[in-house]
């Protein structure tokens, strides 16, 4: 039990004042913004045989009130990536053509100003190149210029024949995988207004 308090007591009390670092600043309640209503909304969507054509149109309103118009258009078209896979394709026939004709030039050209066939790197020319002038040799005999350089003809006749062959590969491909256009055009719109 506690003991009544004594009046000759004096009792201090100490008032503290409270002051904060840094102002309070009362909590604002969150409002969900809602997304701005739409105006228009316009698709559309188009083929013309296989390529493919989808719009999207949106207008609608920003926080300011502005009128705010959007447009997205996606253009698919399979014939073009077909026709790209051939146009790679070529192209790496082409290369390889363009590395062997290179090839047929230098053999030409050591032949032509009689180049050392001890030399490693003539040597590795005359080697590599020998199967495809093989075919062509003993049409046309080889004259010789002088007692070292021979002009083949040999060489320059593989190296005709070589590039139409392949210009003849090359087209018979795109006869035979080149994508067929379709004539067939869609047109479609649909419009919503809100």
């Amino acid at each position: 039990m506690d003991a009544p308090l004594d009046p000759r007591r004096k009792v201090v009390r100490e008032e503290v004042e409270y002051t904060p670092a840094q102002p309070v600043v009362p909590v604002q309640p969150v409002v969900p913004v809602e997304p701005a209503p739409v105006v228009d909304n316009q698709r559309s969507y188009s083929r013309m045989g296989d390529a493919q054509i989808e719009s999207n149109r949106q207008g609608f309103y920003d926080a300011n009130g502005n009128l705010v118009e959007r447009e997205e258009q996606v253009f698919d078209d399979p014939y073009t990536r077909r026709y790209n896979g051939l146009d790679r394709t070529a192209q790496v026939i082409y290369f390889l053509l363009g590395i062997l004709e290179i090839l047929l030039a230098l053999r030409f050209i050591f032949r032509l100003l009689g180049a050392d066939t001890s030399n490693g790197f003539a040597n590795f020319i005359f080697n590599f190149t020998s199967p495809f002038v093989a075919p062509f040799n003993g049409i046309f005999n080889d004259q010789a210029l002088s007692k070292v350089g021979v002009l083949e003809i040999s060489t320059l006749l593989a190296m005709a024949i070589y590039a139409l062959i392949v210009w003849g590969i090359v087209k018979l491909m795109y006869l035979l995988f080149a994508p067929n256009r379709s004539t067939e055009e869609v047109h479609s719109t649909t419009r919503r207004r809100i």
